[in-house]
């Protein structure tokens, strides 16, 4: 991938372009693309590397543990939350607590590299559900969202087809729709589950993804691989490397390794340029300054209230866009409660994606949400571990004493019997739930680290209840085990498990940060992302969800995205 880094001593060359976009990812790429192709002259801005699809490849597979960050060492100007310790990165009081409507673990992870989180995120592509966009009008829960499913329907349309979705639609699918792609079959596994969930009313179905189930336009199809989770190796997955790659074909500028430090604005309020570090040479990083007539941030939903905070000035003393303080305010997640068991017979898990090709029916919505939390439930394809799972049970079996043939049938039949269901369950905004700027700062940088407070109500907490019992449920029903016989799924059981375990934070989504609305007064960007307080500053990505619900949230803000695109190239043309 070409960039346009360019750098002399201490001094980087300056950036100029009709639209500068802050965050080369899956949201960023895609903007850059759309307006590139509309005759403006577009500049991305990102502050990490480009990722060589081999070499990711190898370290994953080098790496001992194998997990979502294996595969993208970290770079020191641009530090990401770890997955063994996000502590690491964040600052969070109490991260351990046990205590859920005091504190929560907040785990969520991303990346900083051209392509951004989407490079090690599922690639579940499900649309929102409409009663996610009106959940005050029709729940009494949390607020309604200045747009609608129905406003948004043609821009998932658009970016299913860039992205190449796979699925159909009796699943997961709100409104029947055609998709580009022939779904990704079901595994054994997802049909085994399913004939014990449809003995409690419920079912299991396929899943959309972003998957390649046959190739299209220069991707390959998926080939199942089991680093696909974290890595594909092939590109069969969609990742925001796809489109930034496009936009730079079409003559779009590429600086990566750059952190930008602060945006600027002049008495009018409007931006005016970004100053930035470049570290091609981390020895000897250079400063500039990025100038364009539009902005437009997309570094995801913890590093742009970050940057927004950073701003302050003195006519800004709360930070840019943050006339209504909410800025980093209503940071929202998905709870994830698993439950897993080794079933009398062999399912066959580590078959086709090792994340999920199955989802199941019930519980996203309805009126249950009045009282508690919608709940996202997928099989995993992967077992107890996708990439480590049957080295840990020789491991197991070598030290139970076994060897030779018996050695061999024990690692077969653990393996072969795993069943691990995952759950997300919403979490209602907050203002309280937030991301600000801690006093403790990135040592190479200098720039303050993100401190988080999160915390849940009995909404989300008998949600998680609800989708545990579920599980556990389901599991019986197919005879599993772990350990012995699985607990009754009681309310006494679940308190007794949260008292010891907690919960956290963190599966799938990292939203709420810079939310949309019509009232300046209560929120960040009106409903085409731009800001009420610049007028050439848009805000894009999840940090503008209202809601957050519980299907995976790339899709929407990538609609959203689209949408805003569309509304630049249309009004701010002769603005550039």
């Amino acid at each position: 991938m070409k960039c346009a880094n360019n750098t002399s001593d201490s001094i980087a060359a300056d950036i100029e372009a009709d639209v500068i976009i802050v965050g080369a990812g899956l949201f960023g790429g895609l903007m850059a693309w759309h307006l590139q192709s509309h005759g403006f002259q577009v500049a991305m801005i990102d502050s990490g590397p480009v990722v060589d699809r081999v070499e990711a490849v190898k370290t994953f597979k080098a790496s001992p543990l194998k997990n979502g960050n294996s595969a993208y060492p970290p770079q020191p100007y641009a530090p990401i939350p770890d997955e063994i310790d996000p502590t690491s990165y964040y600052v969070q009081d109490d991260h351990d607590s046990k205590d859920p409507k005091k504190q929560i673990g907040f785990n969520a992870l991303y990346l900083r590299t051209v392509g951004g989180t989407s490079w090690h995120f599922t690639g579940h592509a499900e649309r929102m559900y409409p009663n996610d966009f009106r959940m005050k009008s029709e729940y009494g829960r949390g607020l309604d969202w200045p747009i609608s499913y129905e406003t948004l329907e043609p821009y998932y349309k658009q970016v299913e087809e860039a992205w190449g979705v796979a699925g159909n639609d009796t699943c997961v699918a709100p409104t029947p729709h055609p998709y580009p792609l022939p779904y990704v079959p079901l595994t054994y596994l997802d049909h085994q589950v399913n004939k014990a969930a449809e003995k409690l009313n419920d079912g299991v179905g396929p899943l959309p993804h972003c998957r390649t189930s046959v190739p299209y336009d220069g991707r390959p199809q998926c080939c199942g691989n089991a680093s696909c989770r974290f890595i594909c190796p092939v590109g069969a997955k969609y990742d925001g490397s796809v489109h930034v790659q496009k936009a730079v074909d079409l003559d779009a500028d590429l600086y990566t390794n750059h952190v930008v430090l602060k945006i600027e604005v002049d008495d009018k309020q409007n931006v005016t340029s970004l100053r930035f570090k470049d570290y091609t040479d981390p020895d000897n990083p250079a400063e500039g300054t990025a100038k364009a007539k539009l902005f437009i941030l997309a570094a995801h939903a913890i590093e742009t209230p970050l940057l927004l905070l950073r701003s302050a000035d003195k006519n800004n003393p709360n930070g840019l866009a943050n006339s209504s303080d909410q800025v980093g305010r209503n940071l929202m997640s998905m709870v994830g409660i698993n439950a897993k068991a080794y079933v009398p017979d062999p399912v066959y898990p580590y078959r086709g994606p090792v994340n999920a090709t199955g989802v199941f029916r019930e519980l996203r919505d309805g009126a249950f949400r009045k009282d508690y939390g919608s709940i996202g439930t997928i099989v995993i394809n992967g077992g107890f571990d996708p990439t480590n799972g049957p080295l840990n049970e020789a491991d197991d079996a070598v030290h139970a004493g076994l060897f030779g043939a018996k050695l061999r049938e024990r690692i077969f039949m653990k393996t072969a019997t795993q069943v691990y269901l995952d759950n997300s369950v919403e979490i209602l905004p907050d203002p309280d739930n937030r991301v600000t700027l801690s006093d403790e700062r990135v040592e190479f940088t200098g720039l303050q680290r993100p401190n988080i407070d999160i915390r849940i109500d009995d909404y989300t907490l008998d949600g998680v209840y609800v989708a545990w019992k579920r599980s556990i449920d389901i599991l019986k029903e197919m005879g599993g085990t772990f350990n012995g016989p699985l607990p009754d799924p009681t309310r006494d059981v679940f308190k007794a498990m949260v008292a010891k375990i907690g919960v956290q934070a963190g599966a799938a989504m990292i939203a709420g940060t810079a939310r949309m609305g019509d009232d300046p007064k209560t929120s960040v960007v009106d409903q085409w992302c731009k800001s009420h307080d610049h007028e050439n500053l848009f805000i894009v990505g999840t940090a503008n969800y209202v809601t957050a619900g519980s299907v995976s949230p790339s899709l929407t803000a990538a609609a959203i995205s689209l949408r805003a695109a569309e509304y630049i190239s249309k009004n701010f043309k002769n603005y550039c």
